[in-house]
């Protein structure tokens, strides 16, 4: 036997077995030996055909009932679909309030980390708008509510003899 026939003769064999024509490879090599031995291929279609309707008679399915196990996977794998969209949204919707959060937890806690210079202009420009943030700025214990004749800066630096 040529190689190339040995190699179409395992492929058709595997697809007749994959297609549950043939009950097992012995089987599957037999019929697709006669299937290229005949060098007519019309009538395969319908010894395929007439095979399959064997099977499926023998199994106890019909298009019928085949139909309505498709149309429940169907409907199944659509409802599995669409509850994973809703998950997917909602989780978007919990990332994008999680990221506000953070931009606004960023901004309050750069405003605490500026210098006092900065943090004055702000407070003057914030004052004409709102004086709630002033007081919020002002009551900080960093900052605290100091003036300037209460702390000197004698009493931080000594300038006398050592």
């Amino acid at each position: 036997m040529d190689v190339d026939k040995i190699q179409k003769i395992n492929s058709l064999a595997l697809e007749l077995m994959r297609q549950g024509l043939a009950s097992d490879r012995e089987d599957a090599v037999k019929q697709a030996e006669m299937i290229l031995s005949k060098k007519d291929y019309t009538n395969l279609k319908e010894t395929m055909h007439e095979e399959k309707e064997e099977i499926k008679s023998e199994l106890g399915y019909d298009s019928n009932r085949l139909h309505e196990i498709m149309e429940k996977n169907n409907a199944f794998i659509v409802q599995k679909i669409k509850s994973f969209q809703e998950q997917m949204d909602s989780l978007k919707k919990e990332v994008e309030n999680l990221r506000g959060s953070m931009t606004t937890m960023n901004r309050k806690v750069s405003g605490f980390g500026e210098n006092s210079a900065p943090r004055t202009e702000s407070s003057s420009s914030s004052s004409s708008s709102t004086p709630n943030k002033q007081t919020e700025i002002r009551d900080h214990p960093r900052v605290g509510n100091f003036t300037s004749g209460e702390v000197s800066i004698e009493k931080f630096f000594y300038a006398g003899r050592k």
